[in-house]
């Protein structure tokens, strides 16, 4: 039941129009991610019968990255000191405060749960999604 006066009408239908605004924001965005949903599908499916993609290829048989200079952990400041904060390939510029780490720690560390860099994806070139 709607009320009879104008006024409340008037903000009843404000109401209205920030709510479609809203869903609208909402319906688009997830148009959105429908659509990477669907790329990323179209990147893991086999291709043809019997032949894996790159993507869904298991880690152990996707090539590994070797040819950063370096690997680096960049460095948490804490009341107790240093705490590894982001495992980085030498060649990433996204590392705040670093330290150069070989190949085996950077694997190790990884391993252990400390967090990959988002932009140069050390886990992804170390082979271990």
């Amino acid at each position: 039941m709607l009320p009879p006066d104008p006024a409340r009408m008037r903000i009843i239908e404000a109401h209205l129009q920030r709510q479609l605004a809203e869903n609208q924001t909402i319906g688009m965005y997830l148009e959105l991610q429908l659509a990477a949903v669907r790329h990323r599908l179209a990147a893991t499916e086999p291709r043809a019968a019997g032949q894996p993609t790159a993507a869904a290829a298991p880690a152990a048989t996707r090539p590994i990255d070797t040819t950063s200079a370096e690997w680096k952990v960049e460095q948490m400041r804490t009341s107790d000191g240093p705490l590894p904060g982001r495992v980085h390939k030498g060649d990433c510029h996204m590392d705040g405060k670093s330290v150069a780490i070989d190949i085996h720690r950077a694997r190790v560390m990884l391993a252990d749960g400390v967090d990959a860099c988002p932009i140069c994806r050390p886990d992804t070139a170390l082979g271990i999604d």
